[in-house]
């Protein structure tokens, strides 16, 4: 297995994780920090970039994108168990078109409140250009998405977790 190395640092007041592992025959080291400004486009469409981004990482050319959604869909539900992972406050988990979105719930006054998200998102690799990749991104968004919501390092670290797997099973 890999060896896996996990910084964090602020900047800004936002929270930034670079993210790498080391090489080996299974997985390359496809995580890299790259801030994002403005407006991106990729296959969905054009994806805000307002929010902070926590991460990016190339993944394999090879890599079966339905089946790795999936994978990332059932990390961030057993996010939702709390018996691996116990979280200061809820967390409210959708699908959304392209990956994951993980609410942070904030219970007061009778009503819930989701003041800030991390979106987990994989991107299909572009169709006109024959070197581009697939890859996966994570950005902090909401009201509150300049503060680093309760449990997120936690949640970070296991992302790196799932994502390590998730890119060995999902290969085509």
């Amino acid at each position: 297995m890999a060896a896996t190395k996990l910084v964090q640092h602020t900047c800004g007041g936002a929270l930034h994780v670079a993210i790498s592992c080391s090489s080996s025959p299974t997985i390359k080291p496809y995580m890299v920090l790259l801030p994002f400004h403005g407006q991106q486009q990729h296959s969905h469409g054009w994806i805000s970039n307002k929010g902070s981004s926590l991460g990016t990482m190339k993944l394999p050319s090879d890599t079966d994108i339905p089946r790795f959604e999936t994978l990332l869909f059932q990390w961030a539900n057993s996010l939702c168990q709390g018996a691996n992972l116990p979280l200061p406050v809820p967390l409210k988990v959708d699908k959304i078109k392209g990956g994951v979105r993980l609410g942070f719930i904030i219970i007061g006054d009778g009503k819930t409140e989701v003041p800030v998200y991390i979106d987990c998102l994989v991107c299909p690799a572009r169709a006109d250009d024959k070197a581009s990749r697939p890859f996966f991104r994570a950005v902090r968004n909401g009201p509150k998405r300049d503060e680093a919501p309760p449990g997120e390092p936690r949640i970070m670290r296991s992302l790196l977790q799932a994502l390590q797997k998730s890119v060995e099973i999902a290969r085509l």
